[in-house]
């Protein structure tokens, strides 16, 4: 058969029967209309942020407050080592929350909260740096309850912050997830560093800070499972409603 002949036997079998159906506007709509759910709003990125903030604050004062302060808390404060390790570590967790909740509400204003973001990491970054290139010795010691201690407090501060932005539409899954996980194991470290009297700077340097950048990476994968499923499931549930 031609090549020709066969394009025109198709054409006359792909030609609509019938005279085409007319729709008034007004009545798709209205069958359009129809067919939605009411979807309750999502509240401000910085309002839903003081709310995890006071959730991961009372959790992280009952942990210290149980598993047992350092001796010198206080007074640990007023060396400005010590205070300026708090204030970043806390200013991360701060900034990453907020840019995750920013992140999970499509259309928003996304630039400013990751250029903060971004002025905080390279921050934290210098006082890793700074921890590195200060310690009088490479050696660690002994820190296996500190890395314990931040990633549990991480985990189960991290818990609520997943919970929460599964309310929203994250796009980028595995950013939304790497940011909620480094807030809540920047609070974890804080946390940690209000137990542990060791000041050594590679002691910090490895069994308190590094422990962030492992929960951050597998806060990638849990974005990517936790919010992809959740956008599966929702097309499920509108695919079943339409059929």
């Amino acid at each position: 058969m031609k090549t020709d002949k066969l394009i025109h036997q198709l054409a006359v079998e792909l030609q609509p029967i019938g005279p085409p159906v007319a729709v008034k506007t007004d009545k798709l709509i209205h069958q359009l209309a129809m067919d939605l759910q009411p979807v309750k709003p999502i509240g401000r990125p910085i309002v839903r942020l003081t709310l995890w903030l006071l959730f991961a604050t009372v959790f992280m004062s009952l942990a210290v407050y149980i598993v047992g302060p350092r001796p010198n808390l206080v007074a640990a404060f007023i060396e400005p080592t010590f205070a300026l390790r708090i204030i970043t570590t806390l200013c991360v967790a701060v900034v990453a929350g907020l840019a995750a909740f920013t992140l999970a509400i499509p259309g928003r204003n996304h630039e400013q909260s990751l250029v903060v973001l971004g002025f905080a990491i390279v921050t934290l970054a210098i006082l890793l740096g700074y921890l590195f290139y200060s310690a009088e010795s490479l050696a660690p010691g002994a820190g296996v309850r500190c890395a314990r201690n931040t990633m549990i407090f991480g985990v189960a501060v991290s818990s609520i912050l997943y919970f929460m932005l599964k309310g929203g539409a994250p796009i980028r899954s595995g950013t939304v997830g790497a940011l909620a996980a480094l807030g809540a194991a920047a609070f974890g470290s804080v946390g940690t560093q209000m137990i542990c009297r060791n000041e050594s700077p590679m002691h910090i340097f490895v069994w308190h800070l590094l422990p962030i950048a492992l929960l951050s990476g597998v806060g990638i994968l849990l974005g990517r499972l936790i919010f992809n499923w959740n956008d599966r499931k929702s097309y499920r549930t509108a695919h079943a409603t339409n059929s």
